[in-house]
């Protein structure tokens, strides 16, 4: 089983962080380079959505997408993954005047499987501090 968490400040606002992340629920391309192909299959509701996405090794990922404003969490859900069961929040917080970022992922293999997912620690570090990074180049500071 593959269990990986970050959270980082992020000087930026909360709603702009919120709408990086939820533009990242429909464009990954431009936060994640590995992916090379993203079609939306289906838009079950205004929050709620049914994405593949085809990596650059070739592998299809598909995945249900469910966003809450309320607690600013977006749920990405693997579907019909034959390896894994997956699952991966990215969580807003703002604590003590402070935006922070959070991704936890969880993958457990599923029988006959390894855990393909050999460092997934960097590979969720890396995923936050890039989207922090595009935040903070998208927040006005005056």
């Amino acid at each position: 089983m593959a269990l990986a968490s970050h959270r980082t400040i992020v000087d930026t606002t909360r709603e702009v962080l919120w709408d990086i992340l939820m533009d990242k629920t429909k464009n990954p391309q431009k936060y994640i380079e590995s992916i090379t192909d993203v079609t939306i299959l289906e838009e079950l509701d205004m929050y709620t959505i049914v994405r593949e996405m085809t990596l650059g090794n070739g592998k299809k990922l598909k995945e249900i997408i469910t966003a809450d404003p309320k607690s600013l969490t977006i749920i990405f859900k693997s579907l019909e993954d034959p390896t894994a069961t997956s699952l991966v929040t990215n969580t807003i917080y703002e604590e003590d005047g402070l935006i922070y970022l959070e991704y936890t992922l969880s993958s457990v293999p599923k029988p006959g499987h390894q855990d393909e997912a050999a460092d997934v620690a960097s590979l969720i570090k890396g995923a936050v501090e890039h989207t922090k990074k595009i935040a903070e180049a998208n927040t006005e500071h005056n």
